[in-house]
C-alpha cells in the first residue's frame, strides 16, 4: 500500500509540473521573457514555490536545486554598443545554458542579466555543480558582436533544498544570489549556500537575522530624504531610506547593512514596516506650506512577492484612515520589466487604492525603459550618484535620459545632487524634474522631517533661495558700465 501511494503521489506531482509548463506555453508573453523566449521571473517563482511544497511533502524522497547565473560586465557594454546588441548576447547565453540542462529542468530569465534554474529531482551538490561546470565551459567561446569577439564571464550561486530550510520562493532565490555573490568575490566557479559559504556570507546571514527578528527601530532607523523643485525650491516629497541605528548589536560588519537591506530576504520585512511609518507620517496633522508632500517608499531589488506588499498597503491605509494619494512606491525597473503578470496585477491593485508607482533606474538600466509604456508610472527616479561628473558628454547623456523619462512619466526625481554644479544643471532641465541628494539635504529622522528642518538652515520650505545653501556662490553684483 505505501508503495502504491508513493507512485500515485509521484505521478500527480509530474502531472502538475507538466500542467504548469503547459500553462506557461499557452499564456505566452505574460509568463515569457520576450528577448530569450524563456520563462520569466513570475513563472519561475510559481514553479519554485510548487517544488518547495513538493519537497516539504515528500521529505528525503525528493530534492531540488536552485541555480542562479549572472552575466557580468553587460552594463558597460550597454553604454557602449546599445541595448539591442546586448540583447543578442543575452539570448546567445540563454541558448548555451539551455543545452546544458535536462528537459525536465526549468530555466527562466529572472533579472536583466540573470537566469535561474530549478534542477528537478536533484539531491546532491555534485549534480548541481556539474551543471554549473557545463555552463561555465560553454562560455569558453566568445560571442561575436559587430565583428569583434566579446568574452563572457558568469557568477554562479546554488542552494539545495536538502540543506536550505526555507520554503518560500523569494528566500530560496535570495540564498542562491547570496552564494552567487560569494562566487564572484572569491573567484570560484560557483558557490553553494550553507556550510560552504565563507565568513563574509555568514556575517551577512547573522546581520540579516538580527534585522528580521527585531523590530524596525531596534536596529534599523527609517529616514526621509527631502526632494525639492529646483526652480521654486518648494518641498515636493520625501523618499525613505534605512540607516543602521543599533547600539546593542556588536561584532557584526555593519558596512554590509545597506546591501543586506536591499538584496536579501530582510527586504520585505523592512518594506512593510516602512509602509506603516510612511502612512503614519501622511496621517499626522503636520502643516506644510503649499501642497502636502508625497512619501515615496523605496522597495529595493528584492521586495519579494507583490501580494504581501499590496496587503500591507491596504492594511496601513485603513489603519490610519487615509487615502493612498500621498503614498508612492518606488519599484526597480527590473521588477517591472521582468516580473510578468503577477507584478502587473499588483500595480493595478495599487492604482485602485490611489497609490502611485515610481520606477527606479540608473543610466546602466536605462535599456529597460522601453518596457514601461504599459505601466504608466507617476514618476521615474533616476540615480546618477555613481556616474555623476562635470564631464559635458556625460551631462548630456544624463539629460537625454531624463528627457526620455519625461516622455513616459510626468515627474522625474534625480538622485545624486551633491554640489552646486549638480543643482544648477538640474535647474537647466525641463519642467517636471525634482532634485534630491546631500546638497538638498541628508536623509532626516522622522521628527526632523516633520519639523521641516533642512540642514538646520531653513524654518520653512516655502520660497527658499539658492543663497540659503552656504556653499553656493551668490550671483555677483551687477557691473556698473562706465564710459571711457
Amino acid at each position: 500500500m505505501p508503495r502504491i501511494l508513493f507512485i500515485l503521489v509521484t505521478a500527480t506531482a509530474l502531472l502538475l509540473s507538466y500542467a504548469l509548463l503547459f500553462v506557461w506555453r499557452r499564456r505566452g508573453d505574460g509568463l515569457r521573457d520576450l528577448v530569450t523566449g524563456l520563462a520569466n521571473r513570475d513563472f519561475f517563482e510559481r514553479y519554485l514555490q510548487y517544488s518547495a511544497a513538493r519537497a516539504a511533502r515528500l521529505g528525503d524522497r525528493y530534492g531540488f536545486a536552485v541555480v542562479i547565473f549572472h552575466l557580468d560586465g553587460l552594463d558597460a557594454l550597454r553604454a557602449s554598443v546599445g541595448r539591442l546588441a546586448v540583447d543578442e548576447i543575452v539570448a546567445d547565453f540563454a541558448e548555451r545554458v539551455f543545452w546544458c540542462v535536462r528537459p525536465s529542468d526549468v530555466m527562466a530569465r529572472v533579472d536583466l542579466d540573470a537566469f535561474g534554474l530549478v534542477l528537478d529531482d536533484c539531491r546532491e551538490v555534485a549534480d548541481a555543480a556539474r551543471v554549473a561546470m557545463r555552463v561555465r565551459a560553454s562560455l569558453t567561446e566568445a560571442v561575436t558582436l559587430s565583428g569583434r569577439e566579446v568574452p563572457l564571464s558568469v557568477a554562479i550561486g546554488i542552494t539545495m533544498s536538502q540543506v536550505d530550510t526555507v520554503r518560500e520562493a523569494p528566500e530560496l532565490i535570495a540564498h542562491a544570489e547570496m552564494a552567487l555573490d560569494t562566487s564572484r568575490e572569491s573567484g570560484r566557479t560557483y558557490a553553494v549556500y550553507g556550510d560552504e559559504l565563507d565568513v563574509a556570507a555568514r556575517e551577512w546571514l547573522a546581520l540579516e537575522k538580527v534585522i528580521v527578528d527585531g523590530r524596525v527601530g531596534d536596529h534599523v532607523e527609517l529616514r526621509f530624504a527631502p526632494a525639492v523643485d529646483p526652480r521654486s525650491f518648494a518641498l515636493v516629497g520625501f523618499s525613505t531610506a534605512f540607516a543602521w541605528a543599533s547600539k546593542s548589536v556588536t561584532g557584526l560588519d555593519v558596512s554590509k547593512v545597506e546591501r543586506v537591506l536591499t538584496h536579501s530576504h530582510a527586504g520585505p520585512h523592512l518594506i512593510q514596516a516602512a509602509i506603516g511609518e510612511a502612512c503614519a507620517f501622511l496621517a499626522s496633522d503636520m502643516v506644510f506650506p503649499g501642497a502636502k508632500p508625497f512619501v515615496e517608499v523605496r522597495m529595493g531589488a528584492l521586495a519579494g512577492r507583490p501580494d504581501p506588499i499590496v496587503s500591507a498597503v491596504k492594511e496601513q491605509l485603513a489603519a490610519h484612515g487615509i487615502s493612498g494619494d500621498g503614498l508612492r512606491l518606488a519599484v526597480p525597473v527590473e521588477l517591472v520589466a521582468y516580473r510578468g503578470q503577477g507584478f502587473s496585477r499588483a500595480l493595478a491593485q495599487l492604482a485602485e487604492l490611489g497609490v502611485a508607482v515610481h520606477v527606479e533606474i540608473d543610466p546602466s538600466s536605462a535599456a529597460a525603459l522601453h518596457r514601461l509604456a504599459e505601466v504608466q508610472p507617476a514618476g521615474i527616479r533616476v540615480d546618477i550618484l555613481a556616474t555623476r561628473t562635470t564631464d559635458q558628454a556625460t551631462r548630456e547623456a544624463h539629460a537625454r535620459l531624463v528627457r526620455s523619462c519625461l516622455a513616459i512619466a510626468p515627474q522625474v526625481i534625480i538622485f545624486g545632487i551633491e554640489d552646486a554644479l549638480d543643482f544648477e544643471w538640474v535647474k537647466s532641465l525641463p519642467t517636471g524634474v525634482i532634485a534630491q541628494g546631500t546638497f538638498v539635504s541628508d536623509a532626516l529622522d522622522i521628527s526632523s522631517a516633520a519639523n521641516l528642518e533642512l540642514k538646520g538652515r531653513l524654518t520653512t520650505m516655502a520660497g527658499y533661495r539658492v543663497s540659503d545653501f552656504d556653499h553656493v556662490p551668490e550671483d555677483p553684483p551687477p557691473r556698473k558700465d562706465t564710459d571711457s
